[in-house]
């Protein structure tokens, strides 16, 4: 139970702090380059460890292509997201990541929410209204219709979809290979598409350039806690437990971009918090 907590605690804080890079690099570079140059230095990183990479499942590579690409076009999106919106509005959107998963039951594998589960997406809606209702638009449908919102909901939705396949990479091999797959599946992707978009390579400055080192510092400590989670918990509620990372979020918004409205949305998060909880609870 103490590595379970230390695991949390250190995701959350990876976590956030890669959001505040990620927004910071977000005003000078391309979305797909930032997430090459990140992942790169990751894959990098993973190669030291080469003598704990387990391959003896070939269906590996197929799950890892398949994460790397919904890796690739989340972190994108939620990059773009970033750089539009403010972060302790755009996080807190991560918990409806929970009803993105209720809702791929419920039409894919037939399970009908019990009557808490419902109940727990009250809450995430009600606490996302408290949070959202801060900004001008206010809880409505032109809110949802900002470009920074849909980014963050495509990459919330993306990113749900990247960790059935990165549990399964685990499932078969170990926590350090599903973390080198996916940075070099992830790494090629962003590649591919900075080609698509014939966008071309250029300097990175100095001061971005430990922005990026630590980007990839933080995301590569972000996954691996959250590979080594998958490997002994249910994904519902690993998930669950990293909404905790919305409230962080929040102050991290207010100490560097100087957001506001702090206690109001603290409050939205932690009812959306309660209300992922339940749901996972009940699964």
């Amino acid at each position: 139970m103490t590595l379970i907590i230390f695991l949390v605690i250190l995701r959350i804080l990876s976590n956030s702090f890669s959001s505040v890079f990620q927004k910071k690099l977000a005003l000078r570079l391309n979305a797909n380059y930032i997430n090459f140059l990140a992942y790169l230095i990751l894959a990098i990183f993973c190669l030291i460890f080469y003598k704990f990479f387990n391959f003896s499942n070939t269906n590996v590579f197929l799950f890892a292509l398949i994460s790397g690409l919904f890796g690739a076009v989340g972190n994108a999106f939620q990059i773009k997201a970033l750089k539009n919106g403010e972060l302790s509005i755009l996080v807190p959107i991560n918990s409806y990541k929970i009803i993105f998963s209720l809702i791929f039951g419920f039409f894919f594998l037939k399970e009908i929410p019990s009557i808490r589960a419902f109940l727990g997406v009250i809450l995430i809606i009600f606490g996302s209204y408290f949070i959202f209702n801060t900004t001008k638009e206010g809880f409505s449908l032109k809110f949802f219709k900002r470009k920074d919102v849909i980014y963050r909901l495509v990459a919330v939705l993306f990113t749900s979809l990247e960790a059935i396949f990165i549990k399964k990479i685990i499932v078969l091999s170990s926590s350090i290979t599903a973390l080198f797959l996916w940075a070099g599946f992830s790494m090629l992707f962003s590649l591919l598409f900075m080609k698509i978009r014939n966008y071309k390579f250029e300097k990175v400055e100095k001061n971005f350039l430990g922005l990026i080192l630590l980007l990839s510092s933080t995301m590569g400590l972000m996954q691996l806690c959250t590979n080594y989670l998958f490997k002994i918990m249910e994904v519902g509620l690993v998930l669950s437990l990293f909404q905790l990372s919305s409230i962080l979020s929040v102050f991290l918004g207010y100490k560097y971009f100087k957001e506001k409205n702090i206690f109001k949305k603290l409050i939205g998060c932690l009812i959306m918090i309660f209300g992922a909880v339940l749901i996972v609870y009940v699964k």
